[in-house]
């Protein structure tokens, strides 16, 4: 080592020793150098106050935004949604009272069934087919029809005497009466049916008595009492009950005459519960009670010899009548309903 760096490390007066010259003797030997006025530049154990904060503010981010290393927070369990309350529109309709006959004006007809020439005798509504089905009583054949009186198919039979009155039971099974005979039977009209024969069907005796042209003549069934209903025209008109092979008599309707000279047909309102009973003579339609009180009535003064009543799931009333006439009513709201 030279002799002035050896000197140069002394620090003068004290002859201490002194380490080398490190960047902050460099630092102030260009401080001399630039003047009295300058200052050196130090520079600072510590951050900026700018970068203080900037860490500060970080650090109380980081958990709020679910900084690494830390679980996120959890959130509120949302409550259960309540369940929405049904619609008032939506709730199951109260079963009506009454049908309220007073209440029904003719919508269609009466009108000639082009198809059938004489004798339309019964009819029933059937709700897996949505349609009609009308027996003839001359020749004992059935028809089924559209809801607005026209033939789709006709139906003869083989063995049957007399047919006044149809009802359907359940899909395909339906039951017919005999008015002479006085019987009873359950038969099956499937959509291929083109001809049935008496010997298939279960034979019922609603009346033994020999019964002629004044006989039984319109049937109807109440699917939830499993009976069927039927009617004798006149002397006596009688309503009969038929439940299994069990036949009895409801009410006397000669002592409660619902001012009906005779009876052609009968039908079950099952969600009244009521029974319509009609007349061809007085030319009327009545609702009544099981036991006979007379709850509204419906004058068809239009129809030359009133048979065979039904009605579809919509209330709709079906009328036929001798030779081959065919009405519809309905409801009076239905109706304007309808028009709108």
């Amino acid at each position: 080592m030279r002799a002035g760096g050896i000197l140069r490390s002394f620090s003068a007066p004290t002859g201490d020793w002194a380490p080398p010259r490190t960047s902050f003797d460099r630092l102030m030997k260009g401080a001399r150098a630039a003047g009295p006025s300058a200052k050196p530049r130090t520079r600072s154990v510590f951050p900026r106050p700018s970068v203080l904060l900037s860490f500060l503010i970080l650090t109380l981010a980081l958990p709020a935004c679910g900084g690494e290393g830390k679980a996120p927070a959890k959130q509120p369990a949302k409550a259960p949604a309540k369940a929405e309350e049904p619609a008032k529109d939506a709730e199951k309709e109260e079963a009506p009272k009454d049908v309220d006959l007073k209440g029904y004006k003719i919508a269609l007809g009466p009108k000639r069934i082009r198809g059938v020439t004489n004798d339309a005798s019964g009819l029933t509504y059937s709700p897996k087919t949505k349609t009609l089905f009308l027996v003839i009583n001359g020749t004992s054949e059935i028809f089924e029809l559209t809801l607005d009186g026209k033939v789709k198919r006709r139906i003869r039979t083989r063995g049957f005497v007399d047919l006044e009155g149809i009802t359907h039971v359940d899909g395909d099974s339906f039951a017919v009466v005999e008015e002479g005979r006085g019987r009873l039977h359950r038969i099956t009209i499937d959509e291929k049916a083109t001809t049935i024969n008496s010997g298939a069907g279960k034979g019922v005796v609603v009346d033994g008595s020999y019964l002629g042209n004044k006989g039984i003549e319109g049937v109807t069934y109440d699917p939830k009492g499993k009976r069927f209903f039927a009617v004798k025209e006149k002397s006596p008109r009688r309503i009969y009950q038929i439940a299994g092979l069990k036949v009895t008599h409801p009410w006397d309707i000669q002592k409660t005459s619902l001012s009906m000279s005779d009876l052609s047909g009968i039908y079950y309102h099952r969600k009244t519960g009521h029974l319509l009973v009609l007349s061809d003579e007085s030319r009327c339609l009545v609702e009544t009670t099981l036991d006979g009180r007379e709850i509204s009535r419906l004058s068809l003064r239009g129809m030359s010899q009133p048979e065979g009543v039904t009605m579809d799931g919509e209330d709709t009333i079906y009328v036929c009548s001798e030779p081959s006439i065919f009405a519809v009513y309905k409801k009076k709201a239905a109706e304007k309903k309808t028009e709108e």
